[in-house]
């Protein structure tokens, strides 16, 4: 969990200097309101008995493991967890998470990487920023940002693994679905 702090400490950072550039506005980001039937501002009670509890953030922001059978694929990724985090029990945060797959053959990133990045880019819109880490980490950050509603596709790279006789980089992705306006209640998700 203090990878996910220190993770999401450096994407707000991104995030706020992306807010300053002339980014695109994905408007249907806004319609779309989260993710299948988990909508951001959907109350504690919807999800209770399908979560476990993870942690609490210093600012009482609670993040909890969906348990849950639905929803195990984004597009045609297979999803490996979401996690919902709730401040005040309103689901502030969705963040789905796929499984660290090989990399492409003709670069480290991964297909699920692409897949996702190419459905959102025709769903959204082209993305606003992408930024490739400078870091030599092999991460890479989408941004799309409605007005109410912000969404980022991180590309974790995970490093080389052996696979039968060859080696080959590995990664996983994260899709951070966050509220922008706390007090919006959209309805509809994709």
């Amino acid at each position: 969990m203090k990878l996910k702090t220190i993770l999401a400490i450096t994407l707000f950072v991104i995030w706020n200097s992306c807010l300053s550039q002339d980014v695109v506005i994905a408007t249907k980001l806004d319609e779309k309101n989260g993710f299948k039937d988990f909508k951001l501002g959907d109350s504690f009670s919807k999800w209770e008995k399908d979560l476990k509890y993870i942690e609490t953030t210093s600012d009482g922001e609670k993040s909890y493991l969906y348990t849950g059978v639905l929803f195990k694929e984004l597009f045609t990724v297979k999803l490996e967890e979401i996690e919902l985090a709730f401040l005040e029990n309103k689901l502030t945060c969705i963040t789905l998470l796929t499984a660290t797959i090989k990399g492409g053959e003709t670069d480290f990133v991964s297909n699920d990487y692409k897949t996702i990045k190419n459905d959102f880019n025709t769903l959204f819109g082209v993305a606003g920023v992408e930024i490739a880490t400078d870091d030599n980490s092999g991460n890479i950050l989408c941004v799309w940002k409605g007005k109410l509603v912000g969404m980022m596709l991180i590309y974790n790279y995970k490093g080389v693994q052996k696979f039968g006789e060859e080696y080959a980089g590995t990664g996983s992705c994260s899709i951070i679905i966050f509220s922008l306006a706390s007090d919006e209640n959209l309805d509809d998700g994709f």
